[in-house]
């Protein structure tokens, strides 16, 4: 049976994908939008997270907008019970990924009949009424986020400014500003240090050691786990380049080990060679599985044909694996445009 796929391995530099989830939102990157595309898949709401603008965090001393209870008390609320954690977002998006894992489409009110029966499985009895309840605004919220203009220069500031504060009212308008924190007040620290990022970068006057400077003024703002996070994602935007170079040039496995050593050190260069051989399992079992689709034809299959392909699916893949491979697919046929 196929190992786990690379991507979803790579979990020593999993706070990098992390710090991007609140630019890519921005640019209308939302479940309910199409089929779900979880971590793993090297999906652009996932991986391209790692190498996308946004991945760095956000926010300058005194720039951008406050948080939701900023604006009511003129300071950030403390985290009040064992509900509103900053892991609330991360389990809902985990819940809709599961929810939406097949692949197909479905209505807000499908969805949230699913997302109603997965909710014991991620919430205590005790909290599970709450969950409920917040879950059904948190899928209006997403419809909601898909409706948003893009900004019309990712790289400008101001566009962005414009398009996050858009994003913020959306979001004032669904929860309280307790809910509101909990949810998204990591997302917004890091927002606002990828504005300053830009903003430190459209400085044509600057040295680069300025630069530099700007923006470790700017990391101070953010929580010593969110300077690691951004850290891991410079770190890890420098593998993947790496990784892509070698695999242009078919590098080989003894060169690729030799020279991550030197740059990383062995453990890491161990870790990124099998990573590099569970990545290709991980093709070579999705290109069977494509193979196996593609000779079926576009017709409708028989019952002997579905249940073929659902046991070599279930050969192929583990339990996991199997909620990727749709993403997976989908990931391919929009690379091969």
């Amino acid at each position: 049976m196929s190992q786990t796929p690379a991507s979803d391995k790579r979990r020593f530099f999993a706070a990098a994908i992390v710090a991007a989830v609140a630019v890519l939102a921005v640019v209308g990157v939302w479940w309910l939008a199409g089929p779900a595309t979880p971590p793993g898949t090297g999906s652009p709401s996932r991986e391209a997270r790692v190498v996308a603008q946004g991945l760095l965090p956000a926010q300058a001393p005194g720039a951008g907008f406050p948080l939701a209870s900023e604006l009511a008390t003129g300071e950030r609320a403390p985290v009040i019970d064992s509900f509103l954690t900053d892991r609330l977002q991360q389990t809902f998006e985990d819940m809709l990924l599961e929810a939406t894992g097949d692949g197909e489409a479905q209505d807000a009110a499908a969805l949230k009949q699913r997302l109603l029966r997965l909710t014991p499985r991620y919430f205590s009895a005790e909290l599970q009424a709450r969950a409920v309840a917040m879950l059904e605004r948190y899928v209006d919220y997403r419809q909601a986020l898909g409706q948003l203009a893009a900004p019309t220069d990712p790289g400008d500031p101001a566009a962005m400014r414009i398009a996050l504060q858009a994003r913020q009212r959306v979001r004032q308008q669904h929860f309280t500003p307790e809910e509101y924190d909990a949810l998204f007040g990591s997302d917004e620290r890091l927002d606002q240090f990828t504005l300053a990022r830009l903003d430190v970068e459209r400085q044509t006057g600057l040295s680069d050691a300025q630069k530099r400077a700007a923006l470790q003024t700017a990391e101070l703002a953010l929580s010593p786990e969110q300077r690691t996070q951004r850290a891991d994602a410079v770190a890890y935007a420098g593998v993947q380049s790496q990784t892509a170079a070698f695999d242009s040039a078919n590098v080989s496995p003894q060169e690729r080990f030799s020279q991550r050593s030197a740059q990383y050190g062995n453990e890491a260069a161990t870790r990124l060679s099998q990573l590099d051989t569970d990545d290709r399992q991980w093709q070579s079992s999705l290109d069977q599985y494509a193979q196996a689709r593609t000779a079926l034809g576009t017709g409708t299959p028989t019952n002997e044909q579905t249940q073929a392909l659902t046991q070599l699916r279930q050969k192929l893949f583990t339990p996991e694996q199997q909620l990727r491979v749709e993403p997976g697919l989908q990931l391919r046929a929009l690379n091969q445009r």
